[in-house]
């Protein structure tokens, strides 16, 4: 059977076969939680260089990805074709192609096919205004690196990261800063880059980074699917160099002072009242985090107090023509679960704010899944259950950042990572749960009933299932 073509392929068929290199494979994770591994991914480009985003299921990760390697040529048949997914694209083909234990994978040792190296969509800088937090693709871009600092550290998401700053300069001559973490960080070379500067200008590609701003300045990020090329033999390098308007060696910058911060002086400059955190910079403060204590006042449910997550990653799972879809992950096989998402005003002296809780943290305090208490008889998802009502009026210390999907908003909103009940002296922590909602969550009959057969009832009786809301809970796939 001849190879199909990538431009060719269509969702839902499986009866394809294509040939192409494995221009690069990355582990997705989720930096937000200790960069747990969500899937393996690859790009693909064919004899007609055109690109598709790969994935193999964290299941079959470990016995997969042996049998594919960086820069080789293979044929891949018994693949599912499937929507691209809705962020964190490395390519524009509208569809993805995703492999498994089912698949098979031949390696083509014909070196006469001419199949591109690396496949780029690279960006003007006059883009990369547009795309500040829109992760829908991620971003490659070519630039002379005139600036590199030693590896230094960042307190993220509870951890110490590693990270280095660049400097890429445009042929425009915009600098544009440069971010690199974890692994990137560590596997850039300085030294060698300062020693191989002094030759030739260094003309940087770029790939799959994320476009934030801090401090004012856009600002480029390295995900975990970001590659950095050095001087290649590629048209777009040729002819980047050949307009550059004088070399420039690199230079090597100071370490910041914050860089030098240790873990104890973070956490203590991170307390802050809910007036300090509405007064933080929306740019430059976002992906910190704040402790704060506060109240909760209030539980607003205008959007309701739970809504329909991928079972897999916990995002928003829409309704198109009755196929399901993942924001993150594309369509889905699996039904989705109701998950909590709460909208708490929180409270303290200086003033009060939206802080968004999601998911584990809201069990912790209520003692009860939110696949329980929205199957109740009584459920209503835009009336607070009185079990999660007796949470308000209760003080918590909170771990808090800029909730980014309202970046736009006039006033900040923030999405709670971690919550600690404070306690009085002789006070029974145990919220208690309200007599009929106990009496049902209880009976036996009621924990019998698996969460499949809950929701397929519901697809039967043809509930709508809730659209997904700009609070679903987001993944990052750095």
């Amino acid at each position: 059977m001849d190879s199909t073509p990538l431009a060719e392929l269509h969702i839902g068929q499986r009866n394809y076969k294509i040939t192409c290199r494995v221009t690069k494979i990355w582990d997705a994770t989720n930096p937000t939680m200790q960069d747990q591994l969500m899937s393996v991914d690859f790009m693909l480009v064919d004899n007609q260089a055109m690109a598709i985003q790969g994935s193999i299921r964290k299941e079959d990760a470990a016995r997969m990805k042996e049998l594919i390697k960086e820069g080789q040529i293979y044929t891949f048949s018994n693949f599912i074709v499937t929507a691209a997914k809705k962020n964190f694209r490395v390519c524009h083909h509208k569809l993805m192609i995703r492999l498994g234990t089912w698949s098979i994978i031949k390696e083509i040792m014909d070196h006469q096919l001419h199949i591109p190296n690396h496949s780029f969509s690279l960006i003007d800088d006059k883009e990369l205004e547009s795309r500040l937090y829109n992760d829908m693709y991620l971003t490659d871009i070519v630039g002379h690196l005139t600036s590199v600092t030693k590896v230094s550290y960042a307190y993220v998401n509870g951890r110490n990261v590693t990270k280095k700053n660049l400097i890429i300069q445009t042929l425009s001559m915009k600098d544009i800063p440069v971010t690199l973490w974890g692994t990137n960080a560590e596997g850039f070379d300085e030294k060698n880059v300062i020693d191989l500067a002094r030759k030739e200008p260094l003309i940087a590609v770029l790939t799959t980074m994320t476009i934030r701003a801090f401090k004012g300045e856009t600002t480029l990020s390295s995900t975990s699917a970001t590659r950095i090329y050095l001087n290649l033999d590629t048209e777009d390098v040729h002819a980047f160099r050949s307009r550059l308007a004088y070399p420039l060696e690199v230079t090597t910058l100071a370490q910041s002072p914050e860089d030098k911060q240790s873990h104890v002086n973070a956490a203590i400059s991170s307390r802050k009242t809910i007036y300090e955190l509405l007064r933080l910079d929306r740019f430059a403060d976002l992906g910190k985090k704040f402790i704060c204590e506060a109240t909760i006042k209030e539980i607003d449910t205008s959007r309701g107090w739970w809504y329909n997550a991928c079972s897999k990653c916990k995002v928003g799972v829409t309704n198109y023509d009755g196929i399901l879809s993942c924001r993150k992950c594309g369509p889905i096989e699996s039904l989705p679960i109701p998950w909590y998402k709460l909208d708490a005003i929180a409270a303290d002296d200086s003033g009060e704010a939206h802080f968004f809780m999601f998911g584990k943290h809201v069990e912790k305090l209520v003692k009860v899944l939110a696949t329980q208490l929205s199957n109740l008889p009584s459920s209503n998802r835009i009336v607070v259950p009185p079990i999660i009502e007796q949470i308000c009026g209760q003080k918590y210390t909170f771990t808090v950042s800029i909730n980014e999907r309202e970046i736009t908003m006039p006033d900040l909103t923030f999405n709670i990572s971690q919550v600690i009940k404070e306690t009085p002296p002789g006070h029974n922590p145990e919220i208690r749960i309200v007599e009929d909602e106990h009496h049902l969550l209880s009976n036996k009959k009621q924990h019998k009933r698996t969460r499949e057969s809950d929701m397929q009832n519901q697809l039967h009786k043809k509930i709508h299932i809730i659209p997904e809301t700009e609070y679903a809970a987001q993944n990052t796939n750095k």
